[in-house]
């Protein structure tokens, strides 16, 4: 229901779903507003409030009284990804629409790069903040012109030559020939850290990750903005019914909003390995073990962590050289020459000497680590697999730029190491056996053989 208090500056009323996504609020009057202007200080104000602050007479930006401009006093000032300035159109004749360039520049020249940039944008642009561009870098974004936008792509191009940056072009003109497509990297608004989760990590995550601010984040849970910058912080634990409102509110899947209980609720502990390979050390686990390799079904017993509990010759086979990744599957999959990408192998395995699952499966290694370190977040042996997992690159980028959990998997066909024929890989929690995975693969549609469920199959070793 829209409640009498949400009105827009029209004085019409709207919901807190549509206030929050097609409007500002103004920071004066706190009614929303679709026609909102920029205020130096990260503010937004409806035109009538706005009418009351004076342009900056350098750059056109509304300052509040006895303020100064923000913009015109920090050179080289990279802006917060949500930064949305009043456009300002220069020139008359033909609009060309403004235009996005991801830069990559190296770290230790970060602040260099960006003063060069700002001195050669003049008044023509602005950059921003952008988590996806890796290792580092911004975006620069320019203005609505009417003149000089081809000038202002080539210079674009050859500063950034000149300097040894990377980028690609995105811009909202169509049919222009320097319309270059942008490069490939995973739009998220996060960047997670490498670091054992938390509920307040956790949850600040998200909300970034939805590009909303705290108090956008407050409409849609009806959680004040203070009590959820507490939580983010870990000053404040929410009782269970808030912490529902702000999983609704997030829209978490069913699998990221166990993940935010587990974090919520107290850490679990984490069995000792010796113990979990005392209890699957039983005849019936090691005729179960046997049983599966006569039907030439690939079998190991995991704990959370990835560590090898038992397993079949087949699975030994699948994953070379596991001993010397301390018999643990995610150091052996993030660990192996050629880090940080290998081809298709399947979820962590393949011939070969090493390393594979193509992305997807380093994907799912990563989901599943952050579930249980979560989970088991005190336990001392998370905390050293994480230190070892992120000196990986390609760990490092999966984790920082990604939300995805994952507690168990498949059954999936995949691809395995040097075999095009497809896999099926499943990976599953053992309700008998708490904190123990089981992982199966087989390959599929072969006559004479049976895979678990009654498909055909054959070895993947």
């Amino acid at each position: 229901m829209t409640g009498p208090h949400l009105r827009t500056d029209t004085d019409d009323p709207v919901c807190a779903r549509c206030a929050g996504a097609l409007f500002a609020a103004c920071f004066s009057c706190g009614r929303f507003s679709a026609d909102s202007r920029y205020i130096s200080g990260g503010h937004r104000a409806c035109p009538r409030c706005a009418s009351r602050f004076h342009a900056c007479p350098e750059c056109g930006t509304l300052v509040q009284p006895g303020h100064g401009c923000e913009g015109c006093a920090q050179r080289g000032k990279v802006w917060n990804y949500t930064y949305r300035p009043d456009p300002r159109f220069h020139g008359t004749g033909p609009l060309y629409l403004g235009l996005e360039l991801e830069i990559i520049v190296p770290e230790h020249r970060f602040d260099t790069c960006a003063g060069l940039a700002t001195d050669q944008l003049g008044g023509l642009g602005y950059l921003k903040r952008d988590s996806s561009i890796r290792p580092s870098g911004f975006e620069l974004v320019s203005h609505e012109s009417a003149q000089g936008r081809e000038l202002f792509t080539i210079s674009c191009i050859r500063w950034r030559e000149s300097v040894g940056v990377r980028g690609g072009f995105m811009t909202t003109t169509p049919g222009s020939p320097y319309a270059l497509q942008p490069p490939e990297v995973a739009r998220l608004a996060g960047d997670v850290p490498v670091r054992i989760p938390t509920l307040g990590s956790w949850l600040r995550v998200m909300r970034e990750h939805r590009d909303l601010t705290r108090e956008q984040a407050g409409q849609y849970t009806h959680v004040s903005a203070a009590y959820l910058k507490s939580v983010e912080t870990g000053a404040a634990t929410p009782r269970r019914h808030t912490l529902d409102k702000i999983i609704t509110g997030y829209e978490l899947t069913p699998i990221q909003s166990r993940h935010t209980i587990d974090l919520w609720e107290p850490a679990a502990v984490l069995a000792p390995l010796d113990e979990l390979r005392e209890r699957i050390a039983t005849p019936g686990r090691r005729a179960e073990l046997a049983t599966w390799e006569a039907r030439s079904i690939t079998c190991g017993f995991c704990d959370p962590l990835w560590n090898v509990v038992a397993a079949n010759r087949l699975f030994r086979s699948m994953f070379p050289g596991l001993d010397q990744a301390e018999n643990n599957l995610a150091i052996w999959r993030f660990s192996s020459p050629g880090e940080p990408s290998h081809p298709g192998t399947a979820a962590g395995g393949g011939g070969g000497g090493g390393g594979g699952g193509g992305e997807e499966d380093a994907q799912f290694f990563v989901a599943t680590l952050r579930a249980a370190l979560g989970r088991f977040r005190h336990a001392p042996e998370g905390a050293r697999l994480l230190q070892r997992l992120a000196a990986s690159t390609h760990f490092a980028a999966l984790w920082r730029s990604g939300v995805e959990v994952a507690y168990d998997g498949g059954p999936s066909p995949r691809r395995s190491g040097d075999h095009n024929a497809p896999v099926t890989v499943q990976v599953a929690e053992l309700i008998e056996e708490p904190g123990v995975r089981l992982f199966l693969a087989y390959r599929s549609h072969t006559a004479g053989r049976r895979g678990p469920d009654g498909v055909g199959a054959q070895p993947v070793s």
